[in-house]
């Protein structure tokens, strides 16, 4: 398969790779009590989407897989019918930390989907919203990562679409970020105690989801991920926003091909490039072709 036209596949290294959107599960055990492990991957130029793959070798999928996520949600998308997910989420204390790629919280619950158990691990937040409904792009989105109860392996995603409101947001999630401040600093975590999440467990079993087969949307990228993405978005009012935004800033991966796709989207913009501008894919480790080149 063609290389892409970077130092991408061919600069691989060793480094430990923390997925957010798998942080606690079997991908990525959680670091000891009282710590938070700083992700290593995130948002910018040579951190960030578009050079995953070569932060580690772990990450290939990032630039070679063809089932990946996020993906815009249209009318071609499977919608379960509201019951499909049953979420229970006991009042309970929490810990919410900030992992330098996302804010996340962690806490248990359960959610059936489509009668199997699942056990929630953790909820996170990307700005803007990761998956567009009929191409538009929402302020925010929440994942809410489950681990199978029955085979802790595999992963299941059920995402929350966020619309900025002038008027009242979901409280529980407003019971969050008014603690967004305690953590706004990379590596850091706060209790809170007694959360009460019966609002969002309410809100998840009343609507329908969309449904498909993709991926974590951060590194290491792991495909065969069932995404659950309600029908309808949750309020958020826009100071709540602000402040999520002021913290977490720009996390959202760009859009991948739809579901199943043929090539890569990095992959398909490398074979667009002019052949003189492609990564030869004889170079080796360590060396960069461009043109009639060979840079170190």
């Amino acid at each position: 398969m063609l290389l892409l036209s970077t130092a991408a596949l061919v600069l691989l290294n060793a480094q430990s790779v923390l997925s957010s959107c798998a942080y606690g599960t079997y991908l990525h055990r959680r670091a000891a009590e009282g710590e938070v492990e700083v992700s290593k991957f995130g948002y910018g130029p040579e951190n960030g989407p578009t050079n995953w793959h070569a932060l580690s070798p772990e990450n290939q999928l990032c630039g070679v897989g063809t089932m990946q996520s996020p993906i815009n949600i249209d009318e071609t998308i499977l919608q379960k019918p509201a019951g499909f997910l049953s979420m229970n989420l006991p009042v309970q204390d929490v810990k919410f930390e900030n992992l330098g790629s996302t804010v996340e919280v962690v806490l248990k619950g359960t959610t059936t989907i489509g009668g199997r158990e699942f056990a929630l691990q953790q909820f996170h937040f990307h700005t803007p919203s990761e998956h567009t409904i009929n191409g538009e792009q929402f302020p925010a989105e929440i994942h809410m990562v489950h681990a199978a109860v029955d085979n802790p392996e595999e992963v299941a995603v059920v995402g929350l679409i966020v619309q900025a409101t002038a008027r009242d947001s979901v409280h529980s999630i407003d019971s969050v970020i008014n603690c967004i401040s305690n953590i706004a600093t990379p590596g850091t975590i706060v209790d809170i105690p007694q959360l009460d999440l019966a609002d969002i467990a309410n809100t998840v079993n009343k609507l329908g989801a969309y449904s498909y087969t993709g991926s974590l949307t951060t590194p290491p990228c792991t495909e065969g991920v069932p995404f659950f993405i309600l029908s309808e978005a949750i309020p958020m009012n826009v100071n709540v926003f602000n402040a999520l935004k002021a913290v977490v800033g720009h996390n959202a991966r760009f859009l991948q091909s739809s579901i199943p796709a043929e090539s890569n989207v990095l992959v398909a913009g490398a074979q667009a490039l002019p052949t003189e501008l492609r990564c030869d894919a004889a170079v080796a480790p360590g060396k960069v072709r461009r043109g009639a080149h060979v840079y170190y």
